[in-house]
């Protein structure tokens, strides 16, 4: 859109998500829309300070609910229309079957942590880790989705307790306030777009970022998005790839970040 902009010779692009963008003497920022329940703010941490100086994001100084009644008032059609929470090409949100026709499943196994095979899957692509229901085993106690295993095609499942993790790494970060920090800051980080952010201190290292948090979160999951927050302000995000990255990603990283003075 950009690009079609520049070609168009438009000096800006305006988009419906719920954040706002700001100007400080330090640069343009990116910050949470005003209706937290409607924050889309974490779906834009790819972007940067030049996509920032040429984006416009009207509604996200209002509530969703005042954004609804100025378009009834101006006669919009489906003005009222209920939100949409799934994936709209997807019918009845049928993930499973979307797969199915998008991607060739290979059979694996299904083992705990300790390696044992306890059944069989038909598919990676259709567990997430935190997983309960429909894996198709059966067991004495309640199991998990604990980590999902592309090399060995393998679905490991375990207790819910194995799900918490203190740290994390994160790739390809992108600092939307246009550097990374000097060093260690304190931060406050999403793993979901639902999830409520947790406290944490972010280590920056060249493209990637270690992330220790003050108390362990469940289901960190590869591949979704990290977005780390200051108040208000989205400081950036990454791609969470677990905490069993490389050991150098590490180093400088203390054993208990909770006690070392670190800026805020």
């Amino acid at each position: 859109l950009m690009n079609r902009a520049v070609a168009l010779q438009a000096r800006y692009v305006a988009t419906g998500h719920y954040a706002q963008i700001g100007h400080t003497n330090d640069g343009w920022v990116l910050k949470k829309g005003v209706d937290a329940s409607k924050d889309q703010s974490y779906a834009l941490f790819g972007m940067g300070q030049d996509e920032l100086s040429r984006t416009l994001m009207p509604v996200g100084a209002y509530t969703k609910q005042a954004i609804r009644e100025m378009a009834l008032e101006a006669g919009f059609i489906n003005a009222d229309k209920p939100d949409s929470q799934d994936i709209c090409f997807i019918p009845l949100g049928d993930y499973k079957a979307y797969l199915k026709q998008q991607v060739t499943a290979v059979p694996g196994e299904i083992v705990d942590v300790d390696g044992t095979v306890l059944g069989g899957h038909k598919g990676i692509e259709f567990f997430t880790v935190g997983q309960r229901r429909g894996l198709g085993i059966h067991s004495g106690e309640p199991s998990y989705v604990i980590r999902i295993d592309a090399a060995t095609n393998r679905v490991v499942v375990g207790p819910e307790e194995a799900l918490y993790r203190d740290r994390m790494w994160a790739s390809q970060v992108n600092y939307t306030v246009g550097a990374p920090p000097s060093g260690p800051i304190k931060v406050t980080v999403k793993i979901r777009y639902k999830a409520h952010e947790a406290a944490a201190v972010l280590y920056p290292q060249g493209d990637g970022a270690a992330v220790c948090f003050d108390e362990p979160q469940r289901a960190l999951t590869p591949g979704q998005a990290a977005v780390f927050y200051q108040d208000d302000v989205l400081v950036g995000g990454g791609i969470i790839e677990g905490d069993s990255s490389s050991e150098d990603h590490w180093q400088g990283v203390p054993s208990n970040p909770a006690k070392e003075p670190i800026p805020g």
